[in-house]
């Protein structure tokens, strides 16, 4: 389905969108808001999300994340305040507020693919080669074990006052790494280097509240923020062959079926990272679609499997691009496979409209035995 480039949607989809995510909350790979949110019927939503689910709903396709243009005033957005649905501004303050801990960051759409995150403390002695080091998106000489960082992985940097006997207020910045952590460099130990630092919060007291009990890391050493991979640990490995792998037509010969297999190789990891998410989310791993459990119905032998439907058609993207996890729609073997015959491509939330709207209908059965296409 192309996606239209202008909103199109009305306050009736808007409102839908708000009834669909309070049924299924982080549909579409969406997160809770860190910065803004939106005001539907005095309820308050992450507006990115609703954005998106009014834009399907409209037969408008699918929105990307560099759809969005800007936080606050960019053309979906704007769309939702000319609604009247009223966007609001978040303000981080305290880290002694029991809702503002680093732990926020790991919704944020930024890092939100992150695996694993890790924080490091600048020394108040160091301040000027640290933020030398932080205006050409590096942090350096820090401690590390081989192999417990690596590429893809959030590093949040904690820059203490250098003017200040206790430290305070604390600068926190978040970057991606986009090297595996270089152990040879001339500052010696280990050079991180990310895509981008992003200035997060000042905080002003309580570092330890902050920091969930901790202590910051002292001595170059790391400390780590959010680990993923026991979650992923548990999915052993179900993800083979439940991936995306193609455009749904199959698997022609040539250069597209090696493209086709790049891409599932580039995906394989994120698809995991999804169903990560899910299970720590919600315990389970039902279809987006129908709600059907593997695990429920299969018992020992269904716990973790789910197939991940890639939104988004693998034939539109003219060149490489990085798999995220809200491309991903989870569903079992039966809808995903009528997610692909179902022409122009499906997402999983149009699917469901379907099926509720085909079981309203007099004679209409429904029977859920689902087939694995593993």
């Amino acid at each position: 389905m192309a996606t239209t480039k202008t909103p199109n949607f009305n306050e009736t989809h808007v409102r839908n969108a708000a009834k669909a995510w309070r049924e299924n909350p982080r549909r579409g790979g969406f997160r809770p808001s860190i910065l803004n949110v939106v005001e539907i019927d005095g309820e308050l939503y992450p507006p990115k999300a609703i954005a998106s689910l009014a834009n399907e709903l409209a037969g408008g396709g699918i929105l990307k994340p560099q759809d969005f243009a800007g936080v606050k005033h960019g053309k979906w957005l704007t769309a939702l305040v000319n609604l009247g649905f009223p966007i609001h501004q978040k303000k981080i303050t305290k880290a002694a507020a029991p809702s503002n801990d680093i732990q926020m960051y790991r919704n944020d759409e930024r890092f939100v693919d992150c695996p694993r995150a890790f924080l490091v403390t600048g020394r108040p002695e160091n301040d000027q080669r640290n933020r030398q080091f932080l205006a050409e998106n590096q942090s350096g000489h820090w401690i590390l074990k081989n192999g417990r960082v690596e590429k893809g992985d959030a590093i949040f940097l904690l820059l203490p006052s250098a003017g200040s006997n206790d430290g305070y207020p604390r600068e926190l910045f978040c970057g991606v790494l986009a090297a595996p952590p270089d152990r040879n460099s001339k500052v010696g130990r280990v050079l991180f280097r990310v895509e981008h630092f992003h200035q997060l919060a000042t905080i002003d007291a309580d570092i330890k509240g902050f920091l969930g009990g901790h202590v910051p890391p002292q001595g170059d050493r790391v400390m780590s923020v959010w680990d993923d991979a026991e979650a992923l640990k548990t999915l052993g490995d179900t993800a083979g062959g439940t991936e995306e792998t193609g455009d749904g037509t199959g698997y022609p010969e040539g250069a597209k079926k090696l493209k086709e297999h790049m891409w599932t190789e580039r995906n394989r990891a994120v698809v995991r990272l999804a169903k990560a998410r899910r299970l720590e989310q919600t315990g389970k791993l039902e279809c987006d679609a129908c709600n059907f459990d593997f695990a429920k119905v299969y018992g020992e032998d269904g716990v973790g499997f789910i197939e991940a439907h890639h939104r988004i058609p693998l034939a539109s993207f003219t060149a490489p691009t990085d798999a995220r996890v809200e491309h991903f729609d989870l569903v079992c073997s039966n809808c995903h496979s009528m997610l692909h015959r179902m022409k122009p491509l499906k997402t999983a939330l149009e699917l469901k409209k379907h099926l509720l709207e085909n079981f309203k209908r007099p004679g209409a059965t429904h029977s859920r035995g689902s087939k694995s296409r593993a």
